[in-house]
């Protein structure tokens, strides 16, 4: 089980990428498709219990994701299955856009994240926090010191 699910069009791998790389540096394990799906697996199913699993699903939003189809679509579907089940102040899926793309109907009602403004990153980080925890105290160390 991985702590997180990053959902996201392949159009956006590079970005995805980054914030995947981002998270693992805060300590978080990340379930990204080309490193958990191995050959031979079945990958429809493999992704669905990887996003029953998961604590969060990131949503990796751009105007490739909102304009195009993609399977993606399907991620969120999912994951939006998973949400319902838990408790209205539990958070599950976390939006994160590209770019000023328009924010899915589905999604209008859960606070997202601009990865294109300042202190990202650190909203990103305390909505982790509040939710799965602090993974890795040298990170914590550093913050505080701030």
């Amino acid at each position: 089980m991985k702590d997180i699910f990053l959902c996201h069009s392949k159009k956006d791998r590079d970005q995805a990428i980054k914030i995947k790389t981002e998270l693992e540096n805060f300590g978080y394990s990340v379930w990204f498709d080309e490193d958990d799906i191995l050959p031979g697996q079945i990958w429809e199913q493999k992704i669905k219990n990887s996003i029953e699993e998961a604590l969060i699903v990131m949503v990796c939003l751009s105007s490739n994701w909102v304009n195009a189809k993609s399977y993606a679509h399907k991620e969120l579907r999912t994951a939006l299955e998973v949400m319902y089940e838990y408790p209205e102040d539990k958070i599950f899926i976390i939006p994160i856009k590209f770019d000023d793309c328009p924010i899915p109907e589905k999604l209008k009602n859960i606070q997202y994240i601009e990865t294109y403004k300042q202190g990202y990153l650190i909203k990103l980080q305390k909505s982790l926090e509040s939710t799965i925890g602090i993974r890795n105290e040298e990170e914590e160390k550093k913050n505080s010191k701030f």
